[in-house]
């Protein structure tokens, strides 16, 4: 989560990422609530990725702090989606939630104003869905 990560240094997401990368990871998903003041750190995230040969991609965090606006979606994705260490889907670049679903419907304007492949995770849905399928 990039809100937890104010206290989180270069050595640390450099460590963090060639320690991934020789696990075979592909990539990080920058959790990312809307309106966090470690926000600001996605520019140092994507810095060190690219230094180091890592991919991250955005996960917008709905729970934490509400949902998002489509033009702050829209304005992060277009503007990281060209970097090298930005992880695509093919030549699409990968977008992910936390939650939201109550805002599915904004997706199909940010998927056509972005170009991106889009996976969300409405985990909570599932939650419901398991509990009504014991009883």
């Amino acid at each position: 989560m990039v809100g937890n990560t104010l206290d989180y240094g270069t050595a640390d997401r450099t460590a963090d990422m060639n320690a991934a990368k020789a696990a075979g990871i592909d990539a990080f998903a920058l959790n990312i609530a809307y309106s966090e003041e470690a926000n600001a750190l996605v520019n140092l995230a994507f810095s060190i990725a690219t230094s180091v040969g890592f991919k991250l991609f955005f996960s917008f965090d709905y729970a934490g702090n509400g949902f998002w606006p489509n033009d702050n979606v829209i304005s992060l994705i277009n503007a990281w989606k060209g970097y090298d260490a930005y992880y695509k889907r093919g030549s699409q670049p990968l977008a992910s939630t936390f939650e939201g679903s109550g805002a599915a419907d904004q997706w199909a304007t940010i998927k056509s104003a972005t170009g991106c492949f889009f996976v969300p995770d409405y985990s909570s849905l599932m939650r419901v869905l398991l509990i009504f399928s014991v009883l």
